[in-house]
């Protein structure tokens, strides 16, 4: 299965990346974000460099608009499995509000700001749209940890997204929000409280389309009341002597998850 590149024409301000290239725009400078579609310290550089000097190449011949920024965006692929570019503009992403409190070597706190991405749009026309398209991804087993499983379930409401999943699998998720929420910032924080607007329509909603498994543990420290977790119509699988972050870490969880996703592959 091959996968083209998507170019994105406009820029995402939580990528350092194009953060980068936007003050290059600042300064006059036309300037391109290039990023590959992956983390980790193993990373093939090769074929996202020989596509950076292509395209650099082909903006010194022609000539490239004032005030433009290219967002590139390269598959972690070998270059031989690579389709083509594909020109799109940027999907929206949303993240989960994060804000930490931490101490640096003096002793004195700092605030970590920022969160993960928990969810994206994908709307016809995006890179967000292309990708799922290229990769035409079926029989999909989504497992989401805390406010993820939400977003999993959240993920049904999408024709595109929802014909390609199997099953969801939620790991200690507030379903029905928890207390400690009422202290949290942010849209998504607002959203986590017991008896929100976005959980009461979530919840509201007809049954799912797709097996639903909720496996949550009795001492989860963030989920409160525990009882929370406690998803009507889902296979519910309650767990003890696991906190909240322990659940990505624990084992038992891993044993669970691994087996729903094989007997999601089997059916």
């Amino acid at each position: 299965m091959t996968q083209p590149l998507t170019l994105a024409l406009d820029a995402s301000t939580y990528s350092g990346t194009v953060a980068a290239a936007m003050e290059g725009l600042l300064s006059n400078i036309p300037s391109i974000a290039i990023s590959i579609g992956a983390f980790g310290a193993d990373l093939d550089f090769g074929p996202a460099a020989s596509f950076a000097a292509l395209l650099a190449r082909n903006i010194l011949e022609r000539g490239f608009a004032p005030d433009t920024l290219l967002n590139v965006n390269v598959p972690a692929l070998a270059r031989a499995e690579i389709a083509g570019v594909e020109v799109t503009r940027l999907g929206k992403r949303n993240y989960h509000d994060t804000l930490i409190e931490r101490l640096d070597p003096y002793g004195n706190p700092y605030y970590w700001v920022g969160g993960p991405a928990v969810s994206a749009e994908a709307e016809e026309g995006t890179d967000v749209a292309a990708l799922l398209d290229a990769l035409d991804l079926r029989g999909v087993v989504l497992v989401g940890h805390s406010m993820g499983g939400l977003v999993a379930r959240a993920c049904l409401r999408d024709p595109r997204t929802r014909d390609r999943i199997a099953k969801i699998v939620t790991l200690g998720t507030p379903h029905h929000g928890s207390e400690l929420a009422r202290r949290a910032v942010g849209e998504n924080g607002r959203q986590l409280r017991r008896g929100s607007a976005w959980l009461e329509a979530l919840n509201g909603e007809s049954s799912a389309p797709v097996p639903l498994v909720s496996i949550f543990s009795l001492h989860d420290n963030y989920v409160a009341p525990q009882g929370s977790a406690i998803l009507p119509g889902a296979d519910n699988m309650p767990l003890a002597g696991i906190g909240h972050l322990s659940m990505v870490f624990s084992d038992a969880v891993a044993q669970h998850v691994a087996q729903e996703v094989v007997g999601a592959a089997q059916k």
